[in-house]
């Protein structure tokens, strides 16, 4: 088998995901035309700042009035440079802050390389 050496230190650095929950209003399920539309959204939103992303659809769950849910989720990650990420850094806090509001939400989820934020 033929081994490849990958370059360090070169490329894209900083990793990003947004989690799109399947919920509005903190615990109501979304239609599949609405989710669908809401990840398209994020989508969208992440090619135009950052040129490109993946779709990992998956199973979220959280605590909510002492019951456990289980929702849908989807999370949307892109890859970039510092550059590019410190140039979008304050549109990306303000984007989720409004996306927060539009869905209902009681926090959304944002993952900065290891770490992740509830906005």
């Amino acid at each position: 088998m033929k081994q490849y050496k990958f370059p360090i230190g070169v490329g894209s650095n900083i990793h990003l995901v947004i989690y799109v929950p399947s919920t509005k209003n903190k615990s109501i399920p979304l239609s599949n035309v609405e989710m669908r539309r809401r990840v398209r959204g994020v989508v969208n939103y992440m090619n135009k700042a950052f040129g490109g992303t993946t779709r990992i659809v998956g199973t979220g769950s959280f605590m909510f009035r002492g019951k456990p849910i289980e929702e849908r989720v989807v999370l949307v990650e892109t890859f970039t440079n510092k550059k590019d990420y410190r140039k979008e850094q304050l549109k990306i806090r303000k984007y989720l802050q409004e996306k927060k509001k539009s869905w209902g939400q009681v926090s959304l989820a944002y993952q900065f390389e290891e770490s992740m934020f509830f906005i």
